[in-house]
């Protein structure tokens, strides 16, 4: 894997261009304060770049560079963009028909590479065919119908059920019609799969009409099949086989009761609909129709595992409660307690903790059973403190029993509330906090908040005397990790309120970052990290680095090009290596042209972030 690869490079490499991981935000620029010289200059340096790219050795940095080039080119030059995706499509064609089973007798790590060539192929055509969908669905449909290999009896990542369920919801906004067949055609190959859910769930928010339809095709089905129940003795491991034709379908339990969640979900969402413009998916005879198919179904199992029918438990009881007693005597009771615990789990979970406010929540955590109450607090005090709302959280805190077990929810509500406070622009309550912070990471923390704030506001005057003061306290530090992070997030705020600083930091570091490229690429060579091919840095590699590290770019660089749109240009290429230079231009024109930029940096990083938990 590359994706913990020259994390240091691209570290260093962001304090010029990116702005460092963090709270901080940086102040918007909104796509009408681009001038027209802007653009035009920000579409001549694209089209430079267009011109250009060719340049890498390796296929896939020409196919992701392509398909970015002509994601950008789209609305001003569709033609040309039309072209770049032809050339880029042509090139994964290439690499498709080059795929091959693998071989006998391979080796442990011989097999990890043949996957991982195939996990990138897969991202090659995911890149693609999203991107693509954007403008022009059926084409995108059509190359995908053309991107597709012979596939392996077990996992294979080239599968493409998932990629045309995600096609499907994009083309729900532009051609519902088109998106209800291609995820009808992916329920009668692939049943009820998550993927399948996400686009039914899409689909409802642009056509609810046709969502349920599609609901109603899955309630046909599920009628016919064969419900599998898992037993006590095990046989979840096993997945439902695909049926011979003219045989009954099988359906496995878990999958009946992650539809009907979700259709619980939409229609509460549906309720909410003030306006009523959003009809439910089901009636109130569907859903107990379809609850009561599932009850029977684990009721009919001679030894049914207890634990697979909890997650159904609120729906039985909502939409069926006759079944409730008899599944409690079905499963004993020993197993009918346990099971009142995960059915209040499920409810409080997969309802109350998503859709109730925090005093709905507080008031009910307050009647909560004792050997709960404190664990109720803790998740509401996570909701309020992911809705920046510390203060509520403070009042929450003062509830929970625990001071020693819930000691790190504290400390995060003692980190976000100057951060709170910043954000809000409230300078007069933050001078007071500073004082009482602990380290002088904190405060500069607050400041370059504060700053933020303060500059969005217009109060440019005021952000700049606290950008001054924060970088003060990171010049009195040795410089390390944490020292290039605040110097990076200073930046990013200089960008808004004073360009020429952020624009004197940048340049007087790049001859000192060129070394260390240097030194991390020989390093990266030497050690096989895989990195490199035949000295060219991949591009997701890089992109990942400096996603994981550096992760919100697009602000910084339109607010530098809107200052000086040659000298930002000119940043770019002060770096050695030519393949840095062009992503770089790159990432300039995009941070100028589109208008989702910082939206899209922002899905890319939280990507990165869940695969790499994974890993």
């Amino acid at each position: 894997m590359t994706t913990n690869k020259l994390c240091a490079l691209f570290l260093i490499l962001g304090l010029a261009f990116q702005t460092a991981a963090g709270q901080v935000a940086s102040p918007e620029v909104r796509s009408g304060d681009l001038s027209p010289e802007l653009k035009q200059n920000a579409l001549a340096l694209l089209s430079e770049v267009a011109r250009e790219f060719s340049q890498y050795n390796v296929p896939e940095n020409r196919i992701q560079i392509g398909t970015m080039i002509a994601d950008l080119m789209w609305e001003h030059d569709e033609r040309t963009a039309r072209a770049t995706y032809e050339k880029a499509f042509s090139e994964l064609q290439t690499m498709f028909a080059n795929t091959r089973e693998p071989e006998e007798g391979m080796s442990t790590t011989e097999r990890n590479e043949y996957f991982s060539r195939r996990d990138t192929l897969a991202e090659l055509r995911y890149q693609y065919v999203v991107t693509l969908a954007h403008h022009d669905t059926q084409a995108a449909s059509t190359a995908l119908d053309a991107l597709k290999t012979k596939l392996l009896p077990d996992y294979d990542p080239l599968q493409p059920a998932k990629l045309e369920l995600q096609l499907a919801s994009i083309m729900a906004a532009r051609d519902p019609d088109k998106a209800y067949a291609l995820a009808r055609s992916q329920l009668a190959a692939e049943g009820i799969a998550y993927e399948f859910i996400t686009t039914l769930k899409d689909l409802h928010t642009k056509d609810a009409r046709l969502a349920a339809t599609l609901g109603g095709d899955v309630l046909a089905k599920i009628r016919g099949a064969k419900i599998r129940v898992p037993s006590a003795a095990g046989n979840s491991a096993r997945p439902a086989p695909r049926p011979a034709p003219g045989a009954q379908a099988e359906i496995d339990l878990w999958q009946v009761g992650a539809f009907i969640n979700a259709a619980s979900e939409i229609n509460r969402r549906a309720d909410r609909d003030k306006e009523k413009k959003m009809p439910p998916l089901f009636s109130d005879a569907e859903m107990r129709e379809l609850v009561e198919i599932a009850g029977r179904a684990y009721l009919a199992e001679p030894n049914p595992s207890a634990p697979s029918i909890g997650p159904l438990m609120p729906e039985i009881l909502q939409h069926a409660p006759a079944l409730a007693p008899r599944i409690r005597v079905k499963v004993g009771p020993k197993a009918a307690r346990d099971l009142d615990t995960v059915t209040e789990s499920a409810s409080y979970f997969n309802v109350a903790l998503k859709e109730k406010t925090i005093e709905q929540l507080a008031e009910e955590a307050g009647r909560a059973a004792p050997n709960v109450r404190n664990q109720r607090y803790a998740d509401i005090i996570q909701k309020a403190l992911d809705q920046n709302e510390p203060e509520k959280a403070q009042a929450l805190a003062a509830k929970i029993t625990d001071r020693e077990g819930y000691a790190f929810l504290f400390e995060r509500i003692r980190i976000a509330l100057p951060i709170a406070k910043a954000k809000r622009g409230d300078a007069a309550e933050v001078r007071k906090m500073l004082a009482t912070l602990k380290t002088d990471q904190e405060r500069i923390g607050t400041l370059i908040e504060l700053a933020s704030s303060l500059a969005t506001k217009g109060e440019a005057g005021k952000a700049k005397e606290l950008l001054d003061e924060a970088l003060a306290l990171v010049m009195q530090r040795p410089i390390d990790y944490t020292g290039v992070e605040s110097a990076s997030r200073i930046s990013a705020v200089y960008a808004a309120v004073e360009p020429e600083s952020a624009f004197v930091i940048a340049e007087t570091g790049i001859e000192q970052m060129n070394k260390h490229i240097r030194a991390a690429v020989l390093l990266d060579e030497f050690y096989d990290y895989g990195s490199t091919v035949s000295g060219e840095l991949l591009f997701d590699a890089a992109n990942r680095a400096a996603l994981r590290h550096v992760p919100n770019s697009m602000t910084l660089l339109k607010h530098l090009a809107r200052a000086d749109f040659k000298r930002t240009v000119k940043l770019a290429d002060r770096f050695e290596r030519s393949d840095i230079r062009l992503l770089l231009r790159l990432r300039i024109a995009q941070a100028v042209l589109d208008s989702k930029a910082n939206e899209k940096e922002k899905q890319m990083v939280e990507k990165a972030e869940c695969e790499d938990e994974m890993h």
